[in-house]
């Protein structure tokens, strides 16, 4: 009986102490974050920054190491040539000054601390994107309300280092249940986790006590199904130039093993008002990492998902609305049936009845005889419109369709003119440097940023697109974006005034010198090392 009690007793002692580990909203669970020499998730990693930091030993004592990163791993050689790693995600990140080595970040993940001192300017963009801030207005000020509902608003915020517009997601945590908790989680997982050309780009997140904030690229110019609003019907030259990168984009994403789930032109962004040629996908808050859970009790293998049964009516697939397994290929279908939309004029599944519209996209069957396209794009949209997933084509397979011949050429072409750019960028530096000091070019052409665009600011394609659109014209202030409306916030800077006043929510830092982020800016080019196959075995990804 006393052992009992005793082991009650511990039980309760434990259930206490992790009760108490969670420094915010995104350490649900009780994790350590420590040096390991544990197998990493990967056998082989491309590192993005390689870089020589101050940081403490065991005995409390600051050495230099040579600091590894990629993603969300960081890494460290010791003395006997052995790596160890931190997994340092959903960590706190926080700035710090010390008398002798300046200024410098302390990571903090449930009770675990890690200060990191030296030349930080590249290595910190990679934690803004993997660790939750706290400070926002030290970063940011608010602009306008783009729009709202029940649980989030959205905002348009520039920041208060380069001046750059971008739009914010706020989250209210007392109107979130536990189920939309585990969405925004997965949500920031998958976002951390993807770059690509024609998909909105995240950049940080932050939290205070009412809110979770996420920062992603501003997108001016509405979505396509705006655009089909104003201009119904797509040519099928446009049609196949715009399909073609967003097919793109679906073979990134399912390559990586995420679905979206709800593709719809509402999800299409533009990045410039009345303009296809810069389009990207946005809201990834239904999207999830196919999975498959394997029960040996089950003659099948059974999807295991946050949401099983999800999606828009009228765009989904039928196999979601079957409750049959599926996987990638959902965004397929969901991505046919814009493309007949747009070449039709007419959503193939329409009705006022809610429950005939279910059951009409339920069956999936699409009448393609409408459709005014070449034999080309009537076999490949067939094939996309498939009901039976096993039959439908792949985003990588579409992509290699002939119906995209003429958009890959040209592609092929781009890509060879950007090699070209690349070599004169580097091999040239004092002419880049006359070039930096002409005033009669945009910066655009300036900022090596352009060349990689990895990342960056949210402006970047539209300045890009702007200046190839205008390259002969003076007046470039119309590519801009400086205009400000009545300033205003959500519920912590209510008390600021509305007036357009630029420096109205300019807040310093309390405390250390002026905040080391600011000196920081987007990272332009990362440092791919590759590392020695070390480990003798590939271990899944988390």
């Amino acid at each position: 009986m006393k052992r009992f009690l005793k082991l009650n007793l511990d039980i309760s002692k434990k259930i206490t102490y992790e009760q108490t580990h969670r420094k915010c909203f995104f350490q649900r669970d009780y994790v350590r974050m420590e040096w390991t020499r544990q197998k990493l998730p990967k056998s082989q990693l491309e590192f993005d920054i390689v870089q020589k930091v101050i940081m403490k030993n065991k005995k409390n004592v600051k050495k230099t190491y040579l600091i590894m990163m990629h993603q969300n791993i960081m890494m460290r050689q010791k003395k006997d040539g052995s790596l160890c790693w931190i997994d340092y995600e959903n960590s706190i990140l926080d700035s710090i000054n010390d008398p002798q080595f300046g200024d410098g970040i302390r990571l903090t993940k449930c009770f675990d601390e890690i200060e990191i001192y030296g030349e930080l300017d590249k290595m910190l963009p990679y934690f803004k994107k993997y660790t939750i801030q706290l400070e926002f207005t030290q970063q940011y000020h608010f602009l306008k309300k783009i729009n709202s509902c029940d649980k989030t608003e959205v905002f348009r915020i520039r920041s208060k280092t380069d001046r750059n517009d971008y739009q914010c997601k706020i989250f209210y945590k007392k109107a979130l249940n536990l189920t939309m908790e585990k969405q925004i989680e997965k949500e920031l997982y998958i976002l951390r986790r993807i770059n690509d050309e024609y998909i909105q780009k995240y950049f940080e997140t932050f939290e205070n006590q009412e809110q979770i904030i996420i920062v992603e690229e501003l997108i001016i110019g509405g979505n396509f199904d705006s655009y089909l609003q104003k201009w119904p019907l797509l040519s099928e030259e446009k049609a196949s130039k715009f399909f073609f990168k967003l097919f793109k984009s679906l073979a990134y994403l399912h390559s990586k093993g995420i679905m979206h789930r709800d593709l719809k032109p509402e999800n299409i962004g533009l990045r410039l008002n009345g303009n296809l040629e810069n389009p990207c996908i946005c809201f990834f808050g239904l999207a999830d990492v196919v999975s498959l859970d394997n029960d040996s009790d089950q003659e099948e293998e059974t999807p295991k998902y946050l949401f099983q049964r999800c999606g828009t009516p009228g765009f989904v697939a039928p196999e979601i609305l079957k409750n049959q397994q599926y996987d990638c290929k959902v965004d397929i279908y969901s991505l046919g049936i814009m493309m007949y939309y747009s070449l039709t004029g007419k959503k193939p599944f329409d009705s006022d009845d809610y429950q005939q519209l279910i059951e009409q996209n339920e069956e999936g069957l699409v009448d393609i005889s409408i459709l005014k396209l070449s034999k080309e794009g009537l076999m490949l949209i067939e094939s996309i419109l498939k009901p039976d997933p096993d039959e439908r084509i792949t985003a990588q397979a579409a992509l290699n369709h002939i119906w995209f011949k003429t958009e890959k050429l040209s592609k092929l072409m781009e890509f060879k003119a950007h090699k070209n750019i690349k070599k004169f960028q580097f091999k040239s530096p004092q002419h880049r440097k006359s070039m930096q000091n002409s005033p009669k070019l945009l910066p655009i052409v300036l900022n090596k940023q352009s060349v990689d665009q990895s990342y960056g600011s949210p402006l970047q394609h539209q300045f890009s697109n702007a200046y190839r659109n205008s390259i002969n014209s003076h007046n470039h202030s119309i590519f801009r974006i400086t205009t400000l409306n009545g300033s205003f916030s959500p519920k912590e800077v209510q008390s600021f005034s509305q007036s357009l006043n630029p420096n109205t929510l300019l807040v310093r830092p309390s405390g250390i010198s002026p905040s080391f982020f600011a000196k920081t800016s987007r990272p332009s080019q990362s440092i791919s090392v590759l590392m020695p196959n070390i480990f003798p075995k590939q271990l899944e990804q988390k």
